[in-house]
C-alpha cells in the first residue's frame, strides 16, 4: 500500500502459470486496487457486502509472453428471443459460431476502415452509426456491454460481469496491433501461400472471417466469481477473474535487406598486372545478373553459425536482392506490470537484434571457360587506413577477410528488428599511371555513355 493514497498491488502470475481467481481479503477503503497493468477505482467498485457481479482481468499473449495491443476482447450475450424484428436484423447471434444474414459470424472487429494499413473485415458498429441510429444504440448497449480492447501491454479488464459460466471471445487481426502488426510479407516468410492475400502489401476481404490468414479468434469458457466476498460468506474479500489468452501465432521479426550489384564484362576485367584498360568501368559495358549471398551469424551463446536464406539464391537477374533477415538475439517479453523487459529465455518473447556478416557475389559469366572471374565482396568490410595518408580517419582497421567462426567480433554489423537496411559502396581510383589522362583505372567511367544501362 502506498502511503496515505490507499493503492493496493495484486500480484499474480501470467499465462499457463496464472490462477482463475485472485481471492486477497481487504478492507472496502482503498483507494485503487492494481493487477497487471490495469486499476480498478474505489469510486467504481461495488458498495455491497454481496455482488452477482464480477471482474475479469487478463492478458492476451504470444510467444510465449509478449502482450497484443488492441486486441478485441468481450464476454458474449446470446441474443434474445423476444427482441424487435429491427434489432433482430442486428444481432441474432445465439453462439459465437452462429452468422448473420450476411454470412458473417459474431465478432468484434470494426465495421468501417480508419487507416489504409488492413482490411475492415467485421460488424462491429462505429461511433457514428451507434449515436446516429437508436437501434444500433440499443443493440450495442444491450450485447456488446462487456466488450474492451487490450492496451499497449496486451491487458484488459470486463467490469461488472454476471457470476457464473460465460464465454470470453477474442478477435484480432493481425495487421492491427500496433507494434506487431504484421504485413503480408511477414506472412509469405513464415511460410503463407502468396495467393492468401491480395497482393504482397494487402490483405484479403471475405465474409468467412475463419478463412482470413489476418484474423485470430479464440472462445474461452471461464467461471466468472464475485468480486465482493462470495454469495454464500460474506467475508469481504477481493475476488477478481483472471484468464489470459495465448494465441497461436508465432511472431517472428525481421528486417530487410536491400541492394543491387553490378560487374564489368569479361573483356574489360582487370589483368594479373593488376592494371586496368580503358573501358573498366565503362557504364555502358556494365552488367548485372543472378548471384548468391552468405551470412553468418552470431547465436545467444556468441558462436558462429551459417543462415541461409532461400539457400542463399537472393539475386535476380537483375542484380538485385530485397529479403527478410530473421532476428536471433536481444528477446524481450512483458513483464506482470506491463513492461517490454530482456529475457534470457530463447523459447519466450520476440527477439529483436541479430549480428551479422555478409559475402556477397555474382555468378562467373558461364562463357569464359573460367578465363575471367568475379570477387566476392563482404559486407560490413573495415579496410586497414593508412594514417599517414588519411589523417583524418584516425581508427585502424585490421583488415579481416575471414567468414566464418575466425571472423573478427568488429566485423560484424547489427541489424534491429523492423528497418530497412542496404549497402553503402566506395570504388576509389586507382591507376599505376601518374597521367591525369590515364583512362586506365578503376572507378565507372563515361556516365554519359550509359547504353541500355540507365
Amino acid at each position: 500500500m502506498e502511503g496515505s493514497n490507499r493503492v493496493y498491488r495484486l500480484r499474480t502470475a501470467v499465462g499457463d502459470d496464472a490462477p482463475k481467481v485472485l481471492n486477497v481479503p481487504i478492507v472496502q477503503t482503498f483507494d485503487t486496487l492494481e493487477v497487471l497493468s490495469v486499476k480498478i477505482d474505489q469510486s467504481g467498485a461495488y458498495k455491497l457486502s454481496q455482488s452477482g457481479l464480477g471482474v475479469v482481468v487478463g492478458r492476451v499473449l504470444a510467444n510465449g509472453g509478449v502482450g497484443i495491443q488492441n486486441a478485441k476482447v468481450s464476454i458474449f450475450i446470446e441474443a434474445d428471443e423476444t427482441d424487435s424484428m429491427s434489432i433482430s436484423s442486428l444481432y441474432s447471434y445465439s453462439s459465437v459460431y452462429e452468422t448473420n444474414e450476411d454470412g458473417i459470424r459474431y465478432n468484434l472487429l470494426p465495421d468501417s476502415l480508419d487507416q489504409s494499413c488492413y482490411q475492415n473485415v467485421g460488424t462491429f458498429p462505429n461511433k457514428r452509426l451507434v449515436l446516429d441510429n437508436d437501434n444500433v444504440l440499443e443493440t450495442f448497449d444491450k450485447y456488446y456491454k462487456y466488450t474492451t480492447v487490450t492496451n499497449a501491454s496486451g491487458d484488459y479488464m470486463i467490469y461488472g460481469v454476471p457470476t457464473g459460466n460465460q464465454t470470453l471471445h477474442v478477435d484480432i487481426d493481425l495487421s492491427d496491433i500496433g507494434l506487431l502488426s504484421q504485413r503480408p510479407r511477414d506472412m509469405v516468410y513464415k511460410g503463407y501461400n502468396i495467393n492468401q492475400f491480395e497482393s504482397p502489401n494487402k490483405f484479403k476481404q471475405d465474409t468467412n472471417l475463419n478463412s482470413l490468414s489476418q484474423i485470430k479468434s479464440q472462445d474461452i469458457g471461464v467461471y466468472v466469481y464475485p468480486f465482493w466476498g462470495d454469495t454464500t460468506d460474506s467475508d469481504g474479500n477481493v475476488g477478481i477473474t483472471r484468464c489470459d489468452v495465448q494465441i497461436d501465432y508465432k511472431f517472428e521479426p525481421t528486417c530487410v535487406f536491400i541492394g543491387s550489384i553490378i560487374s564489368d564484362t569479361g573483356s574489360n576485367a582487370i589483368g594479373k598486372n593488376c592494371a586496368g584498360t580503358d573501358n573498366v568501368g565503362k557504364m555502358s559495358d556494365l552488367v548485372a545478373g543472378e548471384g548468391s549471398i552468405e551470412m553468418i551469424r552470431k547465436t545467444v551463446d556468441n558462436k558462429v553459425e551459417e543462415m541461409q536464406i532461400k539457400g542463399n539464391r537472393v539475386i535476380d537477374g537483375n542484380g538485385v536482392w530485397c529479403y527478410q533477415i530473421p532476428m536471433n538475439l536481444d528477446y524481450v517479453m512483458t513483464d506482470e506490470f506491463g513492461n517490454l523487459v530482456p529475457t534470457d529465455n530463447p523459447d519466450k518473447g520476440l527477439p529483436t537484434r541479430a549480428r551479422v556478416r555478409f559475402r556477397i557475389s555474382l555468378d562467373d559469366p558461364p562463357s569464359d571457360n573460367a578465363a575471367w572471374k568475379r570477387c566476392k565482396f563482404l559486407v560490413p568490410n573495415k579496410p586497414r587506413v593508412e594514417e599517414d595518408r588519411f589523417p583524418e580517419f584516425c581508427k585502424t582497421h585490421e583488415v579481416d577477410y575471414e567468414f566464418g567462426s575466425n571472423t573478427l567480433d568488429e566485423s560484424y554489423c547489427d541489424l534491429f528488428w523492423n528497418k530497412v537496411y542496404t549497402v553503402k559502396n566506395y570504388i576509389p581510383r586507382v591507376q599505376k599511371s601518374s597521367r591525369s589522362t590515364n583512362r586506365k583505372h578503376t572507378g565507372i567511367k563515361l556516365v554519359n555513355h550509359y547504353g541500355d544501362n540507365n
